[in-house]
């Protein structure tokens, strides 16, 4: 009876789950053959013993012999079978050891995502006696799809109370588990199936990069406005390529708005004028071949003055502000058009004209810089508020009215200055980081949330160095890419002698902007040039940090151009980028003068040096007749600097002299108060 009673009290461990719960064949599919590549027969099968991984076409005929006689069902296991060839060699190993329910418990259980219940008191009846045992049931979750997509395998894994979470902090004993079963999981990631099924993505496909891409111009640019609504139905933030070659593009009737993080170096000023190119000029749907997109009207925050001031005069291009004053006002005329467009909107519908309500040509407004620019308003005004606010509207409403922000940043911050707020995030539903992320980004969950970050953080560190090389980041979801490199007048070249900043990366995308300059330069004038109707730099504000944004941002902004995209007479002086320009701020010293020239010599190539020939003390020739004497003269380096800094301290800027007065002209048309009814 002892005896007995030792045997049969013994703790036990009953094993429930794992892959062969279901006694069906595992078929596994791929994403570019039209039948199963692979079968998994159940160890319980004949099959199974014959091989464990059978080429899917070749096991189904074997089950039924009449399969040899469709030619049609023939046909796709010939593709198949091509499809198979190519990737054999990589998959069977690991897909040989999917029903062999030891080796997938073990590994369950070693890297920790079985369940172990709380030990149970089972009875038991021996011979001589009876008593109980300790009962442990351990879960094993089931493999319940086996699929080869294009970024490489991909499981989905049934058990019910499993959350991602659980599976994330497990990564690496599953990677070990998977490499000690011949599986490339390096890269090995979970994520979540929209039925909650925990998904275990390999990313093992193989994968490359072209050095630089470039999309296809259009036949021809959106010739008017009705045009560029009707060509609007297809337009996408056409990314580039993947890593397989594939187009990333996003439509931006679903995807309005688009933030974009980059460090310094990292390509967002040649993104954003690409972009501008395709939505101004239109480019050549990849999939469908259809002219798309053309005809938007940009309006452009410049961080850095020299990024964008080439797009300035281009059709298409409305405005391009070179400062934050400029981008405020631009901002809320933006916004403003935006209103205007629900109202007319609406007053459409009262017609009965529903389904044509929201035909606006589309507009999209780039800011660039936004960290930069936050600073510039905040140091200069009482608060950007204002701004803020202008900014958040369009964010929020701004789909309807075909309005779509693009905010550039060289890091996303969570908080402090220059912080992207997190309403704006909300509303930004496209995440693009271009090289290498700073840490601040990686951190921030509305750019990478929840476990994308591993993720980001292995393929934006790869990133260092790689002209072009990006990240879609989309629920959650990550994806490498190489950005497109598209013709931009004015900051690319087709000489033969272009530096290299500017020439065309490879022969293919120098044929390519080949196509395109053509087509870019005859783009129309739908829309006109636009200007700020000032009358001095006061408009600025006194730039000691007292003065109402606000008020800035309401400055009234005015076509300034023709319909050939000629500035009108006398609009000049409205124009930010023209000399003649009545709102410059005044800087310190002249545009001529440099600080690092000497102040006492002029700006021309100095003639020939001659050997200095000694002046005996006492001897000096005196100034010649009429000549000045140096106002420097005696003024010692100390008293020098001093002076200096005074006139470092005078910033406020000072009232534009008045404009001679010019002879009237027959030709020159009055000031406009107000836009045309046409918007010229």
């Amino acid at each position: 009876a002892e005896k007995e009673r030792a045997w049969y009290s013994r703790p036990e461990t009953e094993y429930q789950g794992g892959n062969n719960v279901s006694p069906d064949t595992f078929f596994v599919k791929h994403y570019a053959a039209p039948l199963p590549v692979a079968a998994l027969p159940h160890p319980a099968d004949g099959e199974y013993r014959q091989a464990p991984v059978w080429f899917a076409p070749g096991l189904m005929k074997y089950r039924n012999g009449d399969l040899q006689g469709d030619q049609s069902w023939m046909e796709q296991a010939r593709e198949t079978k091509k499809v198979w060839d190519e990737i054999a060699d990589r998959y069977t190993a690991i897909l040989g050891k999917l029903r062999d329910a030891e080796w997938w418990q073990r590994l369950c259980e070693d890297a920790g995502v079985t369940r172990s219940d709380k030990p149970v008191d089972m009875t038991w009846e021996g011979q001589y006696s009876s008593g109980t045992y300790k009962l442990t049931t351990i879960t094993v979750p089931t493999i319940r799809s086996v699929r080869i997509a294009e970024d490489g395998l991909r499981l989905i894994v049934k058990r019910n109370g499993d959350a991602a979470r659980d599976w994330v902090s497990k990564l690496d004993y599953l990677r070990a588990g998977f490499k000690s079963g011949g599986m490339n999981a390096a890269h090995l990631r979970i994520t979540e199936t929209v039925s909650g099924d925990i998904e275990l993505v390999f990313d093992d496909a193989p994968s490359s990069f072209p050095p630089a891409v470039c999309i296809e111009p259009p036949t021809s640019p959106a010739a008017s406005r009705e045009d560029a609504i009707r060509r609007y139905r297809d337009a996408a933030w056409t990314l580039g390529v993947d890593s397989r070659g594939k187009v990333l593009k996003f439509r931006v009737e679903e995807f309005p708005h688009v933030l974009v993080v980059g460090g310094t170096g990292a390509g967002k000023s040649v993104w954003a004028r690409s972009v501008i190119e395709m939505f101004r000029t239109g480019y050549r749907d990849p999939d469908t071949g259809r002219d798309t997109a053309g005809g938007f009207t940009c309006f452009v925050s410049s961080g850095k003055v020299t990024d964008f001031v080439t797009l300035s005069k281009l059709p298409g291009v409305a405005m391009v502000a070179g400062d934050a004053a400029q981008t405020a006002a631009m901002v809320h005329a933006v916004r403003v058009e935006a209103e205007r467009r629900y109202d007319e909107a609406a007053a459409a519908k009262l017609r009965g004209e529903t389904g044509k309500a929201f035909h606006f040509q589309p507009i999209i407004l780039l800011l660039d810089e936004w960290g930069a620019t936050w600073l510039a308003m905040d140091s200069a005004y009482k608060s950007a508020k204002s701004f803020e606010t202008d900014i958040d509207w369009v964010l929020r409403v701004g789909r309807e009215a075909r309005v779509h922000v693009v905010l550039l940043s060289q890091t996303i911050r969570k908080t402090g200055a220059g912080a992207v707020p997190g309403s704006w995030q909300a509303n930004l539903g496209l995440t693009i980081s271009l090289g290498k992320p700073e840490a601040e980004t990686y951190n921030n969950p509305a750019v990478f949330p929840g476990g994308s970050r591993e993720r980001a953080e292995r393929v934006g560190n790869s990133l260092a160095g790689k002209n072009g090389r990006g990240m879609a980041v989309l629920a959650g979801e990550v994806t490498e890419f190489q950005s497109y490199y598209v013709w931009s007048p004015g900051t690319t070249s087709l000489a033969d002698d272009a530096d290299k900043k500017v020439a065309p990366p490879t022969s293919t995308v120098r044929e390519l902007w080949k196509k395109w300059e053509p087509i870019s330069a005859s783009v129309p004038w739908l829309t006109p040039r636009l200007g700020l109707k000032v009358t001095g730099p006061d408009w600025l504000g006194s730039g000691d940090g007292k003065a109402e944004l606000e008020e800035v941002a309401s400055t009234p902004i005015i076509p300034i151009s023709n319909r050939d995209g000629t500035v009108k007479p006398g609009m000049d002086k409205y124009d930010p980028w023209s000399t003649e320009f009545l709102g410059r701020a005044r800087r310190h010293g002249s545009a001529a003068a440099s600080v690092v020239d000497f102040d006492d010599e002029p700006a021309t190539a100095p003639a020939p040096s001659a050997v200095p020939v000694p002046v005996p003390s006492g001897q000096e020739p005196e100034p010649a007749a009429g000549a000045e004497p140096d106002p420097l003269a005696g003024v010692s380096a100390e008293e020098l600097a001093a002076a200096l800094a005074l006139i470092k301290k005078t910033r406020t800027p000072q009232p534009a002299a008045a404009p001679a007065p010019e002879p009237p002209k027959q030709t020159e048309q009055p000031t406009p108060d107000q836009e045309e009814d046409d918007g010229w």
